[in-house]
Order: C-alpha cells, then sequence, then structure tokens
C-alpha cells in the first residue's frame, strides 16, 4: 500500500508519504496558509510530486476546528434541552478556576440564553421513560430554529446517555424541517452522566461542526479531482485515525488531531526501541506539546481543557503552552523579559524569515546565537536574515534594557527552556512519575534545538531525537491503527455489578465497533477489542482508568488490586473506601501494517566524515568554534560529542556541553552525558552550562 499523511502546523505544514512496498519514504515541509489552510497542504503534495492516483491511503492532521473555537470563528448554535434544566449550560459548575483571582469572570457560553430551547420530556438516570417527548412542543420550537436562520444545533436532554430515544426522536424531526442545519446528539458524542459537560462538549460539536465539515467536504473534492481515489482518514484527539465521514458527524474528535499525531509516532519508537517510558517533547511554530509515554502505553484523559472549558472526550493528555519558534519575547512594565504565548505564526512570521515581521522571536534568537545557520535552513532552501533579527531584538529587548544582541537572544532562549522545563515537570508531578525513568523524545522543527538544555535541568538520562523529527507528527498519523471509542455511564459499587448487566453493555459496544471496522474493510485478524472501567473510591469524585477483560468474580477482584496500586503509584496512599466504577469503555480497533524501523548503515565511532563547516555558536555565555555535522551522513554507532550541531533538512539538533549524541541502528540520536576528565567540559568554559 502507498499512504501519506499530512500534518498543518500554525507555522508549516508537514507531508509524510510511504511505499509499503519498497519502504522508500519522501518527506517535505512547507509554510501553512492560515487564511486558506488547504492551499499549504496541497503546495507540499506539489512540492514532490505526488502522484495522487497511486495513493490508497490519506490521513490528515488539522487543528482547524480548535482554531475556530480559539478564535471565535464558529457557527451560531442553538441547544434544546429538557424543560425545566433551561440553565443548566448557563450555569456550569460552582467552582473557580483560578480561586485567588477576585476579577475571575466565567466564560462565555457559546449559546446564549436566549437560543435555548425546551421541550417536556423526561428520563432517568436508568434510562426508563418518566415522561414522553411532547412532540407539538418539540414541532414548535423546531419551527422556531428554523426561522431563525440558525446554522447549527446540539440536542442534549437529561439522561439521553442511558437512553437516546428522545434525542434521536428530536434530531428526525429537525432534520425533516431542515435539513441543511447541522445537528449535534450528546448520546453519539459522550454517553456521560455530567450534565454541565455533557452539554458543554455537544455545545463545542454544534459549534465547530458547520466550518469543519465543509473544510473536509472541500479538501476532499480537492484530492479526487487531482485523481486520489483511496480512503480519505482524519487524526482523533484519542488517537488512531477515523474515516472523513464518521469525523463529519463528530467532529469534535478532532481538537488536538495534530499533536495525537506525534504520540502515535512515539508509540511505534517505544515498540521498536529500548525507550519504553518516553516524555514527547514537540516544539512546532506556536507551541510546546507535552505527553507521556509510561511502559509503552499512550496516556488517555476524558478531564482535558482548553482554558476554561471541559471537554469531555476521550483525548490524549497532551499539554500545551504557547511556547514555539515563532513565539515572540516582549518586556513587561518591570522589563523582565516573557517568551509567549504570542506567536509570529505563519503570517508573518519570525523576523528573520523577511516576510514583514517586526517583533523578535525564539527563531530569531536561535539564528542570532549562531543554532541555527542562515544558509541551510530547510535545506538552504530558505536563507534567514540574520540582519533584520539582531535589529528586531536589539530595539525590543536589548536597547531598553541595556544588553548586546548576543546576550538579549540568549536570555530570550533560556526562558523559553525554563517555560518547558516547568510544563514537563508539571505533568511529571501530577501523574507521580519520576523523570529518571524516563527518556526525553524531541521532535518538532524546533525541538532538537532544546533537547539538550532540558536533560541539562530535570533529572533525565537521555534525549531520543527521531529521523525526520520536524516531521515526526506526520509520520506517526501515517502509521496510526483505525480506533473508535465507546462508553457507557454505569454508577455501580465494583463489588455488586452484575456480571450480565455489565457484560451485555460491553457486548453492545463492541458489536457496534466491530460493525465499523468491517465497514472500513478491515479483515477480521486486524481487529481488536480493548476495554476498560473508569473507577474511583466511593465520595470521590474524579475516576482513574483501568484495563479490564471481564467483569466476572475474578475480574472484579483483579481490577481492585490493580486500582488500589494504580492510585496509591500515583497519590502516594490507598484508601479503604469501597470502589464505585462510573463508566465502561470500549475502545475498537483496526490494526494498519507498521513499516519497520529502517536500519542505517553501520560506521566507527568517528564522525569526521558528516562535518561539513564550523561557525561560532554561543554556549554557555561565550561564544565556541562549533563543528557542524550534516546528519544524512552520520552512520550507526558514530558519536559526536558536545558542543556541536548537527543539521538536518527541517531541523536543528543542538549537543550541548557535557553531552554527546549516539547514532543508533535507526538513524535516532540518542544524547547522553559524559564527563571530560573527570570533571565539565573545557570548550565551554569549565561550566555546566548549556
Amino acid at each position: 500500500m502507498r499512504r501519506f499523511a499530512i500534518d498543518i502546523g500554525g507555522t508549516f505544514t508537514d507531508l509524510v508519504a510511504l511505499d509499503d512496498v519498497t519502504g522508500e519514504m519522501q518527506v517535505t515541509k512547507r509554510p501553512s496558509t492560515p487564511g486558506d489552510p488547504a492551499r499549504g497542504l496541497l503546495d507540499c503534495i506539489q512540492d514532490i510530486g505526488l502522484a495522487l492516483g497511486e495513493y490508497e491511503l490519506f490521513v490528515h492532521g488539522t487543528t482547524i476546528g480548535l482554531n475556530a473555537f480559539l478564535e471565535g470563528r464558529g457557527a451560531d448554535v442553538s441547544l434544546i434541552t429538557t424543560s425545566g434544566f433551561r440553565d443548566v449550560y448557563e450555569i456550569g459548575r460552582t467552582n473557580r478556576l483560578e480561586p485567588y483571582n477576585l476579577t475571575y469572570r466565567k466564560p462565555r457560553r457559546l449559546v446564549p440564553r436566549r437560543r435555548v430551547f425546551t421541550v417536556p420530556e423526561r428520563m432517568d438516570y436508568r434510562g426508563r421513560v418518566l415522561k414522553l417527548l411532547d412532540e407539538s412542543a418539540a414541532e414548535a420550537q423546531i419551527e422556531e430554529i428554523a426561522a431563525s436562520g440558525i446554522r447549527s444545533v446540539a440536542i442534549c436532554l437529561l439522561h439521553a446517555y442511558a437512553n437516546p430515544a428522545h434525542e434521536e426522536r428530536i434530531h428526525e424531526m429537525l432534520k425533516a424541517r431542515a435539513p441543511e442545519i447541522f445537528v449535534s446528539l450528546s448520546s453519539r458524542i459522550i454517553r456521560e452522566y455530567r450534565e454541565f459537560e455533557r452539554t458543554n462538549v455537544t455545545v463545542l460539536d454544534a459549534y465547530i461542526k458547520p466550518l469543519v465539515v465543509e473544510y473536509i467536504a472541500e479538501l476532499e473534492k480537492s484530492l479526487r479531482e487531482d485523481g486520489f481515489q483511496g480512503d480519505f482518514m482524519l487524526q482523533r484527539s484519542g488517537g488512531g485515525v477515523l474515516p472523513a465521514g464518521f469525523v463529519s458527524e463528530k467532529p469534535v474528535e478532532t481538537l488536538f488531531s495534530g499533536p495525537a499525531g506525534g504520540v502515535m509516532g512515539a508509540l511505534h519508537i517505544a515498540a521498536n526501541t529500548p525507550h519504553k517510558n518516553l516524555i514527547l517533547g514537540d516544539v512546532g511554530g506556536t507551541s510546546f506539546d507535552v505527553a507521556l509515554v509510561v511502559d509503552g502505553r499512550e496516556q488517555v484523559t476524558t478531564d482535558a481543557r482548553i482554558g476554561d472549558t471541559p471537554i469531555m472526550i476521550p483525548i490524549l493528555d497532551i499539554r500545551s503552552i504557547g511556547a514555539g519558534g515563532g513565539s515572540i519575547a516582549w518586556l513587561d512594565e518591570a522589563r523582565a523579559i516573557h517568551v509567549g504565548p504570542r506567536s509570529a505564526g505563519a503570517d508573518p512570521g519570525p523576523v528573520c524569515y523577511g516576510r514583514g515581521g517586526v517583533e523578535p522571536t525564539v527563531t530569531d534568537a536561535a539564528v542570532c546565537s549562531g543554532l541555527v545557520g542562515v544558509d541551510s535552513f530547510l535545506g538552504g532552501r530558505m536563507t534567514l536574515d540574520m540582519d533584520a533579527a539582531r535589529r528586531a531584538i536589539l530595539t525590543y529587548v536589548s536597547d531598553p534594557l541595556g544588553l548586546d544582541v548576543e546576550e538579549a537572544a540568549d536570555g530570550i532562549l533560556r526562558i523559553m527552556v525554563d517555560n518547558m522545563v516547568g510544563l514537563i515537570r508539571e505533568i511529571l508531578t501530577e501523574k507521580g512519575e519520576d523523570a529518571r525513568r524516563f527518556a526525553l523524545l524531541m521532535y518538532g522543527g524546533a525541538g532538537p534545538l532544546f533537547g539538550s538544555a532540558i536533560m541539562h535541568q530535570l533529572e533525565i538520562g537521555r534525549v531520543v531525537v527521531p529521523t525526520d523529527s520536524a516531521n515526526f507528527s506526520a509520520y506517526g498519523m501515517l502509521i496510526t491503527d483505525v480506533v473508535y471509542d465507546y462508553n457507557q455511564t454505569y454508577v455501580r459499587l465494583l463489588d455488586e455489578i452484575s456480571e450480565d448487566e455489565a457484560e451485555g453493555l460491553f457486548a453492545g459496544m463492541e458489536a457496534q465497533g466491530l460493525r465499523n471496522l468491517e465497514k472500513d474493510g478491515l479483515s477480521e485478524d486486524a481487529r481488536e477489542l480493548l476495554r476498560s472501567i473508569d473507577v474511583r473510591y466511593l465520595g470521590l469524585t474524579h475516576a482513574l482508568t483501568l484495563p479490564v477483560a471481564d467483569m466476572t468474580a475474578r475480574g472484579r477482584r483483579h481490577a481492585t488490586e490493580a486500582f488500589h496500586a494504580m492510585y496509591e503509584r500515583i497519590y502516594g496512599y490507598r484508601l479503604t473506601n469501597p470502589i464505585q466504577v462510573v463508566r465502561l469503555n470500549v475502545k475498537a480497533v483496526g490494526k494498519m501494517r507498521k513499516p519497520d524501523l529502517a536500519a542505517i548503515g553501520r560506521g566507527r565511532t568517528d564522525p569526521e566524515h558528516a562535518l561539513v563547516t564550523r561557525r561560532a555558536v554561543r554556549f554557555a555565555t561565550r561564544s565556541i568554534d562549533c563543528p557542524i555535522y550534516a546528519r544524512e551522513a552520520l552512520h550507526a554507532g558514530n558519536i559526536v560529542a558536545g558542543p556541536a550541531i548537527i543539521e538536518e533538512t527541517a531541523s536543528t539538533t543542538v549537543v550541548g556541553c557535557d553531552h554527546a549524541a549516539l547514532v543508533d541502528a535507526w538513524g535516532n540520536l540518542v544524547i547522553e552525558r559524559v564527563e571530560v576528565n573527570g570533571g565539565p567540559s573545557r570548550t565551554c568554559g569549565g561550566k555546566k552550562e548549556v
């Protein structure tokens, strides 16, 4: 099979194409086009002359839905809910996310109260009908919505997670009256009992649906016109890919589509190398994204937020801050330097790109420090303007602080590293993990620049920089399995669960998953069903997700022991409270063929054959005549001693002072600490700084 994947980032759009038979892989990177995201995507296809008619699968990662939400560009939405519960969405939760901020205000809701409609009906929490749907009242509400010109409607009725019949009936009536209106049903998005969170995610789905559906349709039309006849799939926020048609029904699945690809690539690294525990650091143009792979498994959460907005669907636990290559450096009123979260993005981009940027960015600081070469950027296809970068730093940072440009650039980069280290420490602490168990996997266009510096501050043993690191998220999308997630609220004490009842619910979700995998053309031996339960101590709010095989007495005993152990590992203690199940989950997986990691030719330890030039690079507050190596010329077994720079087409790896990079059998760079003559490296001035 031939397949290709495209990841649209905030600054660049990445393409990876793979021929399964020959093992040949092509990569390219082109500037993103924020005003018309599809144009940057098509530029990548044209850049390498991809013959679309020869490809059988296209996987796409996009944050178009996330950007629409963040920028407030979604559709006008109406909400239909149960009579008496009109204000559930408006009131939300009584907790304050910023308890010490006296001026805190809850975020504005996507649906104002005047566009919330109610219908007489009622289910109980087990799905039993207490009051039949009043269809005449529903028709009147639908008529008013249709006459208002609203483009999208969210339907979220009380306890519809237990019985969706009334939601489905309103959907039928709405589509019959106004088929042009987009509709989102809570029972199709998340079968969860928390009313506000379920309403919120349904409204969010409705808010982004018109934009995402139209984008997918237009993109697919363009690809078909250019000869593509294969399957079109999109990366899910929770890992795995889904057919474009399925995503159009549930676009909220794609909110964190882009960063999820990197996690999928990391799982492939963990499965094929000794690195089973990984901290993932993805540095793009606008953000720094962090996730964990623990014992070869991704981490999934249903408690994610975008700002103050809860996103209660299973998504990969990825944390982000505005810290990327395009992040802008600025001074506050006290003349302290800050980096981000504002970014120059793709348009105009960093000042050194010469596209109209004015304010200095992290990339400009890296150019002024010599870390990034002005003539080798993007394999020499793009020449960077160092003089413009220096002028920007001089104007906005150096002159106001009385520093020279090099000192200011060094300060910008150090603050960038501090911001990234803070986020990594936060996720490790929250998960109860020890940094010493992990390797740091750095990727994205700017990720390898900072791996050594982050390792210097944290007690991490090594940094891994994968091959084609700048296109790593797109690569991860290319090798991702098809995944459908199903869940069902099921609140019972673990010891009191009815085996037959639980097995019946699991079986229903599994049957639905198998039908979808069969429709996608996946053979029986490629299908896998994974069960899990969300469990907590009785009386607590938050639950942990626990894999299970069955709900037999033996299975429940095993789940009890596993939950106690998991809770103690994360929180440091265990309770004697009874254990309560709150949700049953099924993951239906269609396994895609994974390419083997390609071994590269082996050489001696000396990397001298890959040395291309030397240039002045600022390390440890001083300028050093630094060797520059070409990554594509390195062989397995080569060891590059720091300080050094390793350049490839779309990214640059910094090997810091007292560090050395080993090229492993598959071409990954593995950076570790070394001691020179029992002490710090003399080439960095005898200092332990990076």
